[in-house]
């Protein structure tokens, strides 16, 4: 792993809720679109950190919950791929340049940031590394409009969370396997409802959070429906921009 990474702990800076009623080890936030941070055990991992307020000419509906001036503390930053609302190379700048961050992703996408190359790291589809007790397995996507879409299973604090990145329904997806699944639900360029609830059912994940929804006008649908179709098996977690669940590996 190049560069050093920091030992302080993250600022908390959202007002969360506590799934089972117990203060649980694994905090994960919500900033809007495909943006989350996870913490546990002293640890802090983002993912997709975007605060543009408008992507691809689009104006957001609400606005994104990430303030990069307050971030700290934070180890790994995750890229799934290199299109806006995913890749915002100013707002990973800002990060880096407050935390030391180790920056993941894809050579198309990360290889256009202006950080210390030390402080990059380069993966595909397959590849697994660890860092500071977070154990981290890079995750197949299918999104014909990028040239590197991945997705990430993060292991820490006991807990496994997939977060797929923008990707349709593929055969094998299940073999994702995670206690928490992070799914796009929009059907713009990725799963619809109905796909993301399918997968849930097929990988028997116990908690799903939905993503890339309701950002903009051409993603202005809810979870509702997705939270139909789920059934029994995973219970959903619908979190709005700047909410966090605790959530216990147990």
């Amino acid at each position: 792993m190049p560069g050093r990474l920091p030992r302080q702990k993250t600022k908390a800076t959202c007002k969360g809720f506590v799934l089972s009623g117990v203060q649980m080890p694994v905090k994960i936030t919500y900033f809007g679109h495909s943006s989350f941070q996870l913490e546990a055990q002293g640890a802090s991992v983002m993912i997709d950190p975007c605060n543009a307020q408008v992507i691809e000419g689009r104006q957001r509906l609400i606005p994104s919950a990430l303030d990069t001036e307050t971030v700290r503390g934070v180890d790994l930053v995750l890229v799934t791929h290199e299109h806006a609302g995913h890749f915002d190379s100013q707002a990973i700048k800002r990060i880096v340049e407050r935390t030391n961050a180790t920056v993941v992703g894809p050579v198309q996408a990360i290889g256009k940031l202006d950080i210390n190359p030390r402080l990059m790291m380069q993966i595909k589809a397959g590849q697994e590394f660890s860092a500071r007790g977070v154990r981290v397995k890079v995750a197949k996507a299918v999104h014909p409009q990028s040239q590197c879409p991945v997705g990430y299973i993060v292991q820490m604090g006991g807990l496994s969370v997939y977060h797929a990145g923008d990707t349709y329904n593929y055969t094998g997806i299940e073999a994702n396997s995670a206690t928490v699944a992070l799914l796009p639900i929009g059907g713009t360029y990725t799963m619809d409802d109905n796909d993301a609830a399918s997968v849930c059912r097929l990988a028997k994940f116990k908690y799903a959070i939905p993503m890339h929804y309701g950002t903009h006008d051409n993603l202005e649908q809810g979870a509702d429906e997705f939270v139909r179709r789920l059934g029994e098996t995973t219970k959903p977690v619908v979190l709005k921009p700047g909410q966090a669940a605790n959530i216990n590996p147990q």
